[in-house]
């Protein structure tokens, strides 16, 4: 994503705007196509989430859950404030944000196709419950038609039921469904669902559309270099926003987890929530602990729930309107679920968004590899 912006930059001042413009124009229907389906492709991890919340007992599930609400508010509304702050301290004045074009949405033809598909499939599994073709094409096509059910819901409806959320249920019920169909069980099927390259196990309709996320990442690349100026005005900020934000999250989960009696090691699990699942679990490696992953992905999709389904609400609420601080702030608080929510409603925001999800994984991944960081933060976690 990096290395595309720092290339379209070099080609726009060696062969001038037009150029560039042009070039990036050529690539305009593929980046607004990821743009439509973006979301989905951040759904399989919400759709395994009960996996992964098998490995916390209730009691503490419950104050694991309890954690990761006000940590999740707070790392919100810091984000958004901090960034007010620096802006008033360079004395940056907010312009109007070039309007982008939301994405067009889903015909009828995309409900009748994707429920057709989910229809054979099922028919097809019926008849050859071994089948593993028909079993996947029946998830893939229940998780696609849950996504477009969740983005024809009223818009009050979605402003509680956010569609991610709406997939992720009705996946969830299509693996119910498929393993009594099969005989092997609902865990079974999720596990199927989502194998990540695991070794001799088949891909799963999650992992096709997983696939997706490495053209996602380089989307973004085109997006924030469409945004170039507003990025350089407020460069202060972003950076300012991320670097204080990473400390922030981890610093501030790791109080919260000594408050509430979490043993240590749970904590530090905990401390990389607000970070993709890819960065996070080598930060609670560094952290010391690399024995609990499943609690740290459970942790990072918790996260990224709440920011996709209550991000924009609470900052609407405390008053945060500009598509600046809404970028940062969700996307510092709740990774690229938080970004995929963004996109469909506030496409503005969207460049802002994307550029703070990557350099917060970055950030945050430098900054644990500093003894010092790593000291404090235990520190904190042993209050």
């Amino acid at each position: 994503m990096f290395a595309i912006i720092a290339a379209l930059l070099l080609i726009e001042s060696r062969a001038g705007t037009p150029t560039v413009e042009r070039l990036a124009a050529s690539v305009a229907p593929a980046v607004n196509w990821i743009g439509t389906w973006l979301p989905l492709f951040y759904v399989p991890s919400l759709v395994t989430l009960p996996l992964a919340l098998r490995a916390l007992p209730g009691a503490l599930l419950l104050k694991v859950t309890g954690l990761l609400c006000v940590g999740w508010l707070a790392s919100l509304l810091f984000a958004a404030v901090i960034t007010v702050r620096i802006r008033e301290a360079t004395r940056v004045e907010l312009l109007p944000v070039p309007p982008v074009a939301k994405s067009a949405g889903f015909g009828t033809a995309h409900t009748i196709g994707w429920t057709a598909v989910a229809g054979c499939s099922v028919a097809a599994l019926l008849l050859a419950p071994d089948s593993h073709t028909a079993l996947h094409l029946f998830l893939l096509a229940s998780t696609i038609c849950g996504f477009l059910g969740g983005s024809a819901l009223p818009a009050k409806v979605q402003r509680v039921l956010h569609p991610l959320i709406a997939c992720g249920l009705v996946a969830n019920a299509a693996a119910a469904a498929a393993g009594a169909i099969t005989g092997q069980g609902y865990d079974a099927i999720l596990g199927a669902y989502l194998t990540k390259g695991k070794a001799g196990a088949a891909l799963g309709a999650g992992d096709w559309l997983m696939a997706f996320l490495h053209s996602v990442i380089l989307s973004f690349g085109f997006r924030v270099f469409a945004q170039r100026a507003l990025m350089r005005r407020h460069f202060a900020e972003i950076m300012g926003c991320v670097l204080s934000s990473s400390l922030f999250g981890m610093a501030i989960t790791c109080v919260a987890g000594a408050g509430l009696g979490l043993p240590e090691t749970i904590t530090m699990a905990l401390a990389p929530r607000s970070v993709t699942v890819a960065l996070a679990l080598p930060i609670a490696a560094l952290l010391g602990s690399q024995a609990l992953a499943s609690i740290t992905a459970a942790a990072v999709m918790l996260t990224g729930l709440l920011g996709a389904n209550f991000a924009q609400p609470v900052l609407t609420a405390f008053g945060f309107t500009d598509p600046v601080v809404r970028g940062l702030a969700t996307a510092s608080s709740a990774h690229g679920l938080g970004t995929a929510a963004l996109a469909a409603k506030e496409p503005e925001a969207l460049p802002m968004a994307a550029l703070a999800y990557a350099t917060m994984g970055v950030v945050s991944s430098l900054l644990v590899t500093l003894p010092q960081v790593r000291a404090a933060l235990m520190a904190l976690a042993m209050l």
